[in-house]
């Protein structure tokens, strides 16, 4: 949810539903699509805890 809203996507609508069908969201979905294509992203990233992803930036 945070990579989206990196290009201003506001996740929500006016009646609270969940929406990227925004330009925002669009430019959002394809970078993280670019970064996993790149292998940027680590497979089951949704599932790293806090510790996780501060271990994978110390050890690079």
């Amino acid at each position: 949810m945070t990579l989206l809203r990196a290009y201003g996507c506001p996740l929500y609508d006016k009646n609270g539903n969940f929406t990227v069908n925004t330009p925002e969201g669009i430019r959002a979905l394809e970078w993280i699509r670019e970064m996993d294509e790149q292998e940027l992203i680590p497979q089951g990233a949704e599932n790293l805890e806090l510790l996780d992803c501060i271990n994978l930036f110390y050890n690079r």
